[in-house]
């Protein structure tokens, strides 16, 4: 509009130009801790969060895709109850066991060399067990905190986030709980899409998929520490 000068009429939005410009459907996204707390973030905000958290799916992916595949944002509306908190009281007490642990081993010293490295993660891999004797699949994934789980992971599995879980999957394959994380097996990207929707963990232990199993997998130790079978699905993606 020119200053000094009324608005036109085709200045003025039509009534289908309203319709054109009415806004994304309103979204709460709850952000949950390990402890089961969560927050709520204001409509607007949410929205905004949704939409990168969709358009951003493989930021956290450990490769870039060769050729960038557009895609089209789907917003989808999560009523999702407060995680099960015994999943975030056992994950709690598990870490604290694993401090009180290394305390007992000669401090770590800055090295770059490879097999003073994996003896200091056997030897703590060792007391873990020694500690861990019963440990068993589901010490740290309840029933509850799985089923979910599984529920949040497949509200945002697309299938370009199949693709990218999949890329650099190692697939299932036999292993004990309190078992070595074989290092001849690749680590599964999580896209940050996936991540956004796990229960923040402790420094040392990450999530990452064996075929559709999740697994917690303590990276100081390189041991891992629990499953959680069928963790995601996608339907319409390649299995």
């Amino acid at each position: 509009m020119v200053e000094g000068h009324a608005p036109r009429a085709s200045d003025r939005p039509t009534p289908d130009d309203r319709q054109a410009r009415t806004p994304i459907e309103r979204v709460t996204v709850v952000r949950r801790s390990a402890s089961g707390g969560r927050r709520l973030l204001p409509r607007g905000q949410a929205a905004a969060a949704l939409a990168l958290v969709m358009m951003c799916g493989f930021s956290a992916s450990s490769q870039t895709p060769a050729e960038p595949v557009a895609v089209q944002p789907s917003f989808r509306v999560a009523v999702m109850g407060e995680l099960d908190p015994e999943f975030g009281r056992r994950v709690s007490r598990y870490h604290e066991l694993r401090v009180n642990l290394e305390a007992r081993l000669p401090p770590q010293v800055v090295t770059e060399d490879a097999r003073q490295i994996r003896a200091g993660e056997l030897a703590l891999a060792r007391l873990i067990r020694i500690a861990r004797t019963d440990a068993h699949e589901g010490d740290i994934f309840t029933a509850a905190s799985g089923a979910q789980l599984r529920q949040g992971l497949l509200l945002v599995m697309t299938p370009q986030t199949w693709a990218a879980i999949m890329d650099d999957n190692p697939g299932t394959f036999s292993h004990r709980i309190n078992g070595n994380y074989p290092r001849a097996k690749t680590l599964s990207t999580m896209p940050y899409s996936i991540l956004a929707q796990l229960p923040e963990l402790p420094e040392g232990i990450e999530y990452r998929f064996l075929g559709r199993d999740l697994i917690l997998h303590d990276t100081h130790a390189n041991v891992i520490l629990d499953r959680l079978r069928y963790a995601i699905r996608c339907d319409g993606c390649d299995s």
